[in-house]
């Protein structure tokens, strides 16, 4: 498997970040960046972003799946006393 080129990692990441976005219900406003190693200027969805497109960026990070991006997103969470529950359907990230 390889990663996506940099001509397309702005797309593939915009697409993924709304799909973390929308699963995980991350509203609005600023506070989640700092969870995601991120500027504290950055708006939440923003931080999302950028957070998503740094994994797929990232040499030493090995996404195979979907699901490993989600798995590793929830694991930058501040939840605490929630248990996620994780999707069995194992979609490819990379072709």
């Amino acid at each position: 498997m390889h990663k996506p080129t940099a001509s397309n990692n702005g797309n593939l990441a915009q697409g993924l970040s709304q799909w973390l976005i929308d699963i995980y219900e991350i509203q609005a406003g600023f506070g989640l960046a700092k969870y995601l190693g991120q500027a504290s200027h950055c708006s939440n969805y923003d931080a999302v972003y950028w957070w998503v497109k740094a994994q797929l960026e990232s040499q030493s990070v090995s996404l195979k799946t979907y699901g490993d991006l989600r798995q590793l997103f929830a694991s930058q969470l501040p939840f605490l006393g929630y248990e996620w529950v994780t999707d069995t359907t194992d979609m490819r990230l990379f072709a």
